[in-house]
């Protein structure tokens, strides 16, 4: 496999990632659930990262900044949020970063770019899995510390779903691009003249036997 197509992978896997994490992060899918003070009053909540969504009473949706709707018992507030929102913008843009990174190491042979992919790429996966392990306790604590009689319904995150398979899209990226560097480190290290014979017997027969030409 050449060089170009491992790079296409990674920047194939790296799109993935930017797209799951987008999705994940502008959809009302990180906390999602319904309760109720008795048959005359119900409120499906949704929560984004940046917005909430509530129904009362079958009405229609309203949209709400997290700091107009702030539930105790889920254990989030408005800080939490701010947090989690920065989070997941800084990893889209370490993944755009990283992925802009890739797309000019395709049109140019001359720059080993991959160095700077890998150091970006666990930065951005780490925050997005610090991201979805405080939602999850986020979830643990709301079904835990919400009163039974008021307790509807609670339903799979979807959001933390779709963010943890970008995380596992990320982590896939980084693993192809740091084989693809050390193979194109190495291959410049062989063709180096002036090395010395020990740091050349592990250098491929081809590339050993293209110096002696």
């Amino acid at each position: 496999m050449t060089k170009n197509v491992k790079t296409i992978i990674i920047l194939a896997f790296m799109v993935l990632t930017f797209l799951l994490w987008l999705v994940s992060m502008v959809t009302p899918g990180w906390l999602v659930f319904d309760y109720g003070g008795g048959p005359s009053f119900t409120k499906k909540v949704r929560t984004s990262i940046f917005y909430v969504k509530v129904s009362t009473n079958g009405h229609d949706w309203e949209y709400l900044s997290p700091k107009e709707y702030i539930k105790n018992p889920t254990g989030i507030d408005s800080l939490y949020l701010l947090e989690s929102q920065i989070q997941s913008v800084v990893a889209l843009v370490l993944c755009v970063t990283s992925s802009i990174l890739v797309i000019i190491q395709l049109t140019s042979t001359s720059k080993n770019l991959l160095f700077f992919v890998i150091i970006l790429l666990p930065v951005a996966a780490t925050l997005e899995g610090v991201l979805i392990l405080e939602m999850i306790l986020a979830n643990i604590r709301f079904i835990s510390l919400m009163p039974l009689e008021e307790k509807l319904g609670w339903y799979f995150p979807y959001s933390i779903l779709l963010s943890g398979l970008g995380t596992l899209f990320a982590i896939v990226s980084w693993v192809v691009a740091f084989v693809v560097h050390h193979v194109q480190s190495r291959k410049q290290d062989c063709q180096t003249p002036y090395l010395r014979m020990e740091e050349t017997r592990d250098c491929p027969i081809t590339e050993q036997s293209s110096e002696k030409e």
